[in-house]
């Protein structure tokens, strides 16, 4: 699976989210990837590999979609489903 970001913006529940992709772990702890719904902003290490990126982009979506629709998942629920769309996603797209 190759996913291209064709755009610095995300739509999720009609918020508009700010993409940012650097090439260094984010907050210097080896994180993948972080989403601060306060200002809207995914941000995304491109030095993992791409299936890291791609999951944890599932995954920043999960937690905008939790946070939003307030369904109080918890941090291994967000984990398991992320997972399996990225499963899902590769093995068919």
């Amino acid at each position: 699976m190759n996913i291209e970001i064709k755009s610095k913006k995300l739509k999720i529940l009609g918020h508009d989210y700010n993409l940012f992709v650097t090439n260094a772990p984010i907050l210097n702890r080896g994180t993948i990837a972080t989403t601060a719904v306060n200002t809207l902003t995914i941000e995304i290490s491109n030095i993992f590999p791409l299936s890291r990126q791609t999951e944890g982009l599932f995954h920043e979506i999960i937690e905008a979609l939790n946070y939003h629709l307030e369904l109080k998942l918890e941090h291994d629920k967000i984990v398991a489903l992320s997972e399996g769309m990225y499963q899902v996603f590769k093995d068919n797209f």
